[in-house]
């Protein structure tokens, strides 16, 4: 419990700091468990970018994203941020999800690839 009221005051911290409306919604609106960190500056487009991360013991694969697109797909399925970091531009989330969920995108992507080679 302990952890959930030290969450949700460094939440509260960082929601008084972010100046932009949409940033501010969108994190007020996360799970009270999931840890809100405000950076402040900007990311360039460079910097956004999603990492997926995962090892050969665990059963579990770790995804760092700032592309909303990757963000619904997840949040689709039913899977929570553990972690947002916020930026005055644009923010990025944490999510821990099955290894069979990034096999299974990879899946998707190459058969769509190859539907598109067949219709040239």
């Amino acid at each position: 419990m302990a952890r959930v009221s030290k969450l949700a005051k460094a939440k509260e911290e960082a929601l008084a700091k972010i100046k932009n409306p949409k940033l501010r919604q969108s994190a007020a609106e996360l799970p009270k468990d999931c840890e809100v960190v405000y950076c402040g500056g900007d990311l360039s487009r460079d910097e956004r970018e999603t990492t997926i991360c995962w090892t050969e013991s665990s059963i579990l694969a770790e995804i760092t994203t700032s592309s909303p697109k990757w963000m619904r797909r997840l949040e689709k399925k039913g899977v929570q941020p553990l972690a947002v970091n916020i930026f005055d531009n644009c923010e990025t989330r944490t999510y821990s999800v099955p290894k069979r969920y990034i096999s299974y995108t990879q899946r998707m992507k190459k058969s769509t690839e190859n539907a598109k080679k067949v219709e040239d």
